[in-house]
């Protein structure tokens, strides 16, 4: 029974890691926008056109 269940741990495992992944990157972008939205732009001054 133990071929049967390597294949059934491999693939639990990549589901995991994919699903690591996706929440990692949805906390990732929360943060980008939480960032931008508290940075302020600088003012551009004539010299800078």
């Amino acid at each position: 029974m133990s071929f049967v269940r390597h294949p059934l741990a491999l693939v639990r495992a990549l589901s995991l890691d994919r699903t690591r992944l996706a929440l990692q990157n949805v906390l990732l972008r929360q943060q980008l926008n939480v960032l931008r939205r508290n940075a302020k732009r600088p003012k551009l001054e004539d010299s800078d056109r």
